[in-house]
């Protein structure tokens, strides 16, 4: 997904309940994300370090 798609995917997921089908199967899911002791804020710190222009740390295939 390029960088406009997540951008608009993350605005779609916080703005309309039902855009993501994953939140009606399991409610809790976005809470690993948005969350400040889920998995993203504690791996964010390393994202520094991959390389800027390398779209492949993106898909995980």
């Amino acid at each position: 997904m390029d960088y406009a798609g997540r951008r608009q995917y993350s605005e779609n997921m916080a703005t309309n309940a039902f855009f993501e089908n994953m939140s009606w199967r399991w409610p809790n899911w976005a809470k690993l994300f948005f969350n400040n002791k889920g998995v993203a804020a504690n791996t964010t710190d390393v994202c520094q370090n991959y390389p800027p222009n390398d779209m492949s740390v993106w898909d995980w295939h």
